[in-house]
C-alpha cells in the first residue's frame, strides 16, 4: 500500500505537460492486462474486471481524501484499485499476466531492453537510482495524470508493471 501511496503523490504533484517531450506515452485504450486463461480487462469498471479474470478477494477501506471508500480487487499477483466505481490503478507483481501497451506484451522477468525500441525517450530518461520506467498515458494525443510505471531489478528484469491514474 505504500508504493500505491507513493505512487499517487507523485501523480499528484507531476505536470504531465513537463514530461510530454522526455516520455513517450500509450493512449489508454491500448492498454490491456491478460491472464494465463487468456482472459483480458482492459482497465474498466469492477464488473468487467470480474467478468474477465473471475471472482477476487476484495478489501473495501474508506477513502477520506477522495471520499467514499477503495474498493481493492486482489487475484495474486495483479492488484486493482477503484474508488466507489472508478477505476484508479492495477499492480502487476505476478508472472501469470501480462500488460499489453500499444499491442506488445511484457511481464514479469522480461528484459528492460524489451522496451528500448518501443519507448525509447522513457528509456533513455528512466530512473536508474529508483530503478523504473515511466510511459505517460494518453488519450487521442492528449495527455492524462496518468502512467505506466514499470519497476526492474539491478539485472534489468521486470519485477512490477504499475498503471494509475489521477481521478481526484
Amino acid at each position: 500500500m505504500k508504493s500505491l501511496l507513493v505512487l499517487f503523490l507523485f501523480l499528484f504533484t507531476a505536470n504531465p505537460a513537463i514530461y510530454q517531450k522526455q516520455l513517450n506515452n500509450v493512449d489508454i485504450n491500448s492498454i490491456h492486462v491478460i491472464n494465463s486463461y487468456n482472459k483480458t480487462y482492459s482497465l474498466g469498471p469492477a464488473n468487467d474486471l470480474q467478468k474477465a479474470f473471475g471472482k477476487a478477494t476484495v478489501k473495501k477501506e474508506r477513502n477520506d481524501e477522495l471520499g467514499g471508500y477503495n474498493y481493492i480487487y486482489n487475484y495474486n499477483g495483479f492488484i486493482t484499485y477503484f474508488n466507489e466505481r472508478d477505476w484508479e490503478a492495477t499492480t502487476i507483481t505476478g508472472g501469470k499476466y501480462i500488460a499489453v501497451l500499444n499491442g506488445n506484451e511484457y511481464k514479469i522477468g522480461d528484459n528492460i531492453s524489451k522496451l528500448k525500441s518501443r519507448f525509447p525517450l522513457s528509456y533513455q530518461n528512466r530512473d536508474k537510482y529508483d530503478k523504473f520506467i515511466c510511459i505517460m498515458i494518453s488519450h487521442k494525443k492528449s495527455i492524462y495524470d496518468a502512467e505506466v510505471n514499470i519497476s526492474y531489478d539491478n539485472g534489468g528484469y521486470i519485477t512490477k508493471i504499475s498503471i494509475a491514474i489521477d481521478n481526484s
